[in-house]
């Protein structure tokens, strides 16, 4: 293995410790967990309960008023994706299956030649790019959601205005907080929310990982089909070890829809009715001029269809990868080979015939077809709520 083959194993080998480093300081990665991240983990879900408890109070207490409700679904909805996502990252049992059959397959004895390492390190770094990108955008969007109150109170007192400081997310308060000392100790105490950001985008970077890997082990078996020569001294232990190999990748990807199927269904309704939301806010602050407001907002738009575009490329990348594996063994050079090689590829062609895809509750497929019903769906939201309000 040459130096440039060592640096690609490396990074694909520790691709899910770079970029799960931000579930992992509060001990929400299943792998090497300690009693401290633990009793981290305790106290992070212990408020992030109270905080969202205290959300849905206050969505039940504005029920009359739909510009409010409109304000509270728009953090709640998004706070309840991101603790579901967490949930089964954490506690799955399947989710940690995944894991350790991803760090099985990464081991240098499974790979025949350097290109197959190259296909794999090239799926991976699609992960990590995601990952990269999206965090810093999740933290200078949480960042921004977080301090525009504040700026706004700042602004409003400069120009000797009256100032008053209200909380970033909309919760349920049992005392008066029209004094400003009681509104600023709330204020800073909802500092955590902003976690709940970058954690969501990096359990999206987690899921990318998964499916990357699953994409990249069909790319490596389509690369196999194609230098395929029936000059094998067994064929059969040949052909058991490629059909193993892809039961497994099969298997795998059953896992990955089994473990996130109702979180990616929660987060097709609700993203798709966030970003309407989202969208009409930034209408209403283009209107009133604000223009902090408006980059803020703009920020949370972004993140969003760029989390919705993730769900799409992902299913749109396993449906690529499964029909180039069936056409490779429609071009392969099938013709020249014994009839036992024959009869085992028509096997693995029936195998391939139902591609593997990425669903919302196990109905929705995921494609970069469906990005654009998704968006289009948003807007007829934005419509609607214009419409009404």
């Amino acid at each position: 293995m040459d130096m440039s083959s060592k640096v690609e194993f490396e990074k694909v080998k520790y691709l899910f410790d770079r970029i799960s480093w931000p579930l992992g300081v509060l001990g929400i990665w299943p792998k090497n967990i300690t009693s401290f991240g633990q009793l981290k983990l305790t106290i992070f879900l212990t408020y992030f309960a109270i905080h969202l408890s205290m959300q849905l109070l206050d969505l039940a207490s504005i029920m009359g008023s739909l510009e409010l409700v409109i304000l509270n679904l728009t953090e709640t909805a998004f706070q309840t994706m991101a603790i579901y996502r967490i949930i089964i990252i954490r506690f799955g049992q399947t989710t940690r299956r995944i894991i350790d059959s991803i760090e099985e397959d990464v081991a240098i004895e499974n790979f025949q030649d350097p290109e197959e390492l190259r296909i794999l390190h090239q799926y991976s770094s699609v992960a990590e790019k995601f990952y990269r990108m999206g965090t810093r955008l999740a933290a200078i969007t949480a960042v921004m959601y977080y301090v525009t109150p504040f700026q706004t109170y700042l602004v409003t007192r400069m120009m000797n205005g009256t100032a008053v400081l209200v909380n970033p997310y909309r919760i349920y308060h049992f005392i008066d907080l029209s004094p400003t000392e009681r509104t600023a100790i709330v204020y800073a105490c909802q500092f955590p929310m902003m976690y709940t950001g970058v954690s969501f985008v990096t359990s999206y970077g987690i899921l990318l990982g998964f499916v990357m890997n699953v994409c990249g082990q069909l790319a490596i078996l389509t690369h196999r089909v194609s230098i395929m020569k029936d000059d094998n001294s067994d064929p059969r232990a040949f052909f058991r070890r490629h059909t193993q190999r892809h039961i497994k990748i099969f298997v795998v990807a059953q896992w990955l829809n089994d473990a996130f199927h109702l979180a990616l269904l929660y987060d097709l309704l609700a993203t798709t009715v966030l970003i309407g939301l989202i969208v009409y806010q930034f209408l209403l602050n283009i209107d009133d001029a604000d223009a902090f407001g408006v980059f803020g907002l703009a920020t949370y738009i972004l993140s969003m269809t760029i989390l919705v575009y993730a769900n799409c490329f992902m299913g749109e990348c396993l449906n690529t990868e499964c029909t180039a594996l069936l056409n490779a063994y429609y071009e392969c050079n099938w013709y020249e080979m014994s009839p036992f090689f024959k009869k085992a590829l028509i096997i693995c062609m029936e195998t391939t015939q139902e591609p593997i895809r990425l669903t919302a509750g196990k109905f929705y497929v995921f494609s970069l077809e469906s990005f654009a019903q998704i968006m289009k769906s948003s807007m007829v939201y934005v419509s609607m709520l214009r419409t009404m309000i």
